[in-house]
């Protein structure tokens, strides 16, 4: 069997009521009833992917262009950490850094982390966006340097069409009762629900990258951020008044 071409795939896009199915349960179906299972299987069956989201702040782009969405790995931020924070900041010792880094939780070491909505991350996750992984905002709190984040990267969203393979059962589950709850409205509301990968994705399963512009900042009062340094390369921009 062929698989589906970026052309051709069936792809559903939660902001899109277009690419929603025609009928489908609307009640306040919880997790594990009857109709979420119901409509995620039809969801694994009609769809060949799912469009998301990954909120970041990389050093460059090209790592996404040329070897897609990897996994989390804490031992090369670790070293990562060590280079911008002792380059930056000459009193803190590598020692430091590293024993920051050892205090941080491993939830999400060799996972990476994407949500439905990218309004949710414009609205409600920008810390992502602004500052980068849980595990370098980590490090950074506790050798209270968060600043320096903020001086690397570029603020970024990864569009991504996440194969139904790559998608566990219980994260469909999720997604077909926040459908189910959300109504027939033309104006789809914000989902606030992410899921986690445990594969890394392919290049081809990258739609497009953006340069963020302003963002809403949850670790700074809700208040927002603005962005006014140099763009990605044939970039497009998203910003959180859109």
């Amino acid at each position: 069997m062929n698989e589906p071409t970026p052309a051709t795939q069936r792809v559903f896009v939660w902001s899109d009521r277009r690419t929603w199915p025609d009928r489908y349960p609307t009640r306040l179906s919880e997790p594990g009833s009857r109709a979420c299972d119901g409509l995620a299987e039809r969801l694994r069956d009609s769809y060949d992917a799912v469009r998301a989201f990954h909120g970041c702040r990389p050093l460059t782009i090209d790592s996404y262009i040329r070897d897609g969405l990897k996994l989390a790995d804490h031992e090369e931020r670790t070293r990562q950490a060590v280079e911008l924070f002792t380059s930056a900041r000459p009193w803190l010792t590598k020692d430091a850094v590293e024993k920051a880094a050892a205090q941080q939780s491993g939830i999400d070491n060799q996972r990476v982390y994407a949500c439905w909505d990218d309004r949710a991350l414009l609205q409600y996750c920008g810390h992502y966006i602004i500052r980068g992984s849980e595990f370098l905002q980590g490090i950074a709190a506790r050798l209270h340097c968060q600043d320096l984040l903020e001086q690397v990267g570029v603020p970024t969203i990864i569009d991504i069409d996440v194969p139904m393979s790559f998608i566990s059962i219980g994260d469909l589950q999720g997604l077909a009762c926040e459908m189910s709850q959300s109504g027939r409205s033309r104006n789809v509301p914000i989902s606030d629900g992410a899921f986690t990968l445990r594969r890394p994705l392919p290049p081809s399963t990258i739609i497009r990258h953006r340069t963020v512009t302003e963002v809403i900042d949850p670790v700074n009062g809700m208040r927002p951020y603005r962005y006014r340094g140099p763009h990605w390369p044939d970039s497009m921009t998203a910003s959180a008044d859109r």
